[in-house]
């Protein structure tokens, strides 16, 4: 187990951002791999201030997304 703990983490897409799609913005922004941030959405720890949070969804300027990243766990990548 390691000493990194859970985060939160509130990103707002910029215009430079618009058009990605939220696994690759999560991704780049939050410091992640691609598959961590499909596995974030897919497991509900992904939130939108407008919409439903899908890998595949293409972000627009001024989407608020709210991410709670776990802590890793023994056997687990950070």
């Amino acid at each position: 187990m390691t000493d990194t703990p859970a985060r939160h983490v509130r990103l707002r897409v910029a215009a430079e951002d618009e058009g990605a799609r939220l696994d690759q913005f999560i991704a780049t922004r939050a410091d992640l791999s691609r598959s961590q941030a499909q596995r974030l959405i897919h497991d509900g720890r992904v939130r939108l201030d407008r919409g439903r949070a899908k890998p595949a969804l293409t972000v627009e300027s001024g989407l608020v997304v709210d991410i709670d990243i776990p802590a890793p766990t023994k056997g687990t990548m950070p």
